[in-house]
């Protein structure tokens, strides 16, 4: 506008005289009608103006600095168009990142959704229903279907191209079904394990083994349910002789397995010992059942499907026993809630004055840091802690199987030789050297705010790389 011209040109007294004569022309003209309008100019006002603003500019006498005049008017307007243009970018600016930010939002939050629906899927419905392969399989297939169809959507001449991904998705199936790739070998994958049955020794001997996961669990022979094949479990057995004679002991067990252990009880003392199972998964009994030649029936033998400490927690105060036994840790797989010192109180407090807590332990041979912190953990709920294990040199900086024992009245034997069925002795950590290590400043109580398991055992995975 005028004013703001006259506003840019108000320190330049040389200057104004020209831009004052040059108003005085656009005012005799009729121009500034059309500059101070609140409308945008059509195009016959806008071609008057730029007639109006040559005639200003042809009768205009003092032409010596017109051009310098002009010059600084377009310098004027450049600086106008330039903020202009910033403002608008200024405001530009928040509106797209808002807009980019919705749809980057979107997409962040979509591929979260389907990320916990698929764990979820996966792991309550896929797994057990299907089994990994099979659910490895089912997601490939519907990934390849996807990608085909948006690509046939993209391209036109994509039908001929799909030809090949096609024949080669299709002869790599063959091939592994031909090898057996897809085939499990598992007898069923539940929502916790892929169990594996398997019959060893010769043939018509009736004996087989269960594997929960990788790891064999236990051995049962169909006609001898007292012959142990496990170490520890023949352990548990003899140790118990010990203590408590020909008593059956009155027993929670902490997992299930191949339920050997109890299987041999219910034959040794004639189905009068008070047995009380807590086994999580529901398909394991059933294997044992069907496979393993486990019949609870006419004992007094219960199993509950539950986690075992929540089942031991919600039993009635003046439930007691005379054995606890933990049975649920595999080598690579600790649930961290039945190590803390919370639950071992509570152990301790469902056990008789003579009753003991037995755990069995899989830890490195040379550095067992699990094994000694969660004695020290023991320590703080029992008055006597003791650690067995069976001799084998061929165990050194390999895993091995340990046996903790928690109680409040100690065994006074440094070793136990097996008294029935196959050869094995079982020798106990001398105690000082025991309550040396344990005392070990670096090593954590284990708590149910704190329980570094996969810490502690990261030796025993990694073996001699640790």
């Amino acid at each position: 506008s005028i004013s703001s011209l006259k506003n840019y040109f108000v320190n330049k007294e040389s200057d104004f005289q020209y831009l004052n004569r040059f108003e005085q022309k656009f005012i005799q003209s009729g121009v500034q009608a059309i500059v101070y309008s609140k409308r945008q100019l059509t195009i016959e006002e806008t071609n008057a103006l730029i007639i109006t603003i040559n005639e200003g500019i042809m009768q205009t006498t003092e032409n010596v600095k017109l051009d310098e005049m002009l010059y600084k008017i377009s310098e004027f307007y450049d600086q106008e168009v330039e903020a202009t243009t910033e403002a608008l970018t200024s405001l530009i600016e928040p509106i797209m990142i808002a807009v980019m930010g919705v749809v980057i939002g979107r997409m962040y939050a979509l591929g979260s959704a389907g990320a916990i629906f698929g764990a979820l899927l996966a792991g309550y419905f896929l797994i057990s229903t299907l089994g990994s392969r099979n659910t490895v399989i089912l997601v490939a297939v519907i990934y390849f279907a996807l990608g085909s169809i948006f690509f046939l959507i993209g391209y036109k001449q994509g039908a001929k191209v799909m030809i090949i991904p096609l024949a080669i998705g299709v002869s790599m199936m063959a091939g592994a079904q031909k090898i057996g790739a897809l085939k499990s070998q598992c007898v069923t994958e539940s929502n916790y394990f892929c169990i594996q049955i398997q019959d060893v020794g010769m043939a018509g001997a009736k004996t087989r083994l269960i594997a929960l996961d990788h790891l064999v669990h236990s051995i049962n022979e169909k006609d001898q349910p007292e012959r142990l094949h496990s170490p520890y479990v023949r352990f548990v057995d003899e140790y118990i002789s010990l203590r408590f004679g020909d008593r059956p002991p009155q027993t929670f067990f902490i997992g299930g397995g191949g339920f050997s252990l109890p299987r041999a009880w219910i034959a040794k003392y004639q189905g009068k010992a008070d047995l009380t199972i807590a086994e999580i998964d529901p398909q394991v009994t059933d294997i044992a059942k069907a496979k393993l030649w486990f019949s609870p029936n006419g004992s007094q033998t219960k199993v509950i499907h539950g986690d075992a400490r929540y089942e031991l927690n919600k039993l009635a105060d003046d439930v007691k026993f005379d054995l606890v036994f933990g049975d649920a840790f595999h080598d690579i797989s600790i649930p961290e809630h039945l190590v803390t010192q919370e639950f071992n109180d509570l152990v301790a407090r469902r056990l008789h004055d003579d009753g003991i807590y037995l755990v069995n332990v899989v830890d490195n041979a040379k550095r067992p840091l699990f094994l000694l912190s969660y004695v020290k953990t023991l320590q703080r709920s029992f008055d006597r802690v003791e650690v067995w294990f069976e001799p084998d040199p061929r165990q050194q900086g390999r895993r091995t199987t340990y046996i903790v024992v928690g109680a409040n009245t100690p065994l006074e034997d440094d070793f136990i030789n097996a008294e029935n069925g196959f050869e094995r002795s079982w020798w106990r950590w001398p105690n000082a050297k025991l309550a040396s290590a344990s005392a070990n400043q670096h090593l954590p109580i284990l708590t149910d705010d704190r329980a570094p398991v996969d810490k502690l055992m990261s030796g025993l995975l990694l073996g001699n790389l640790h």
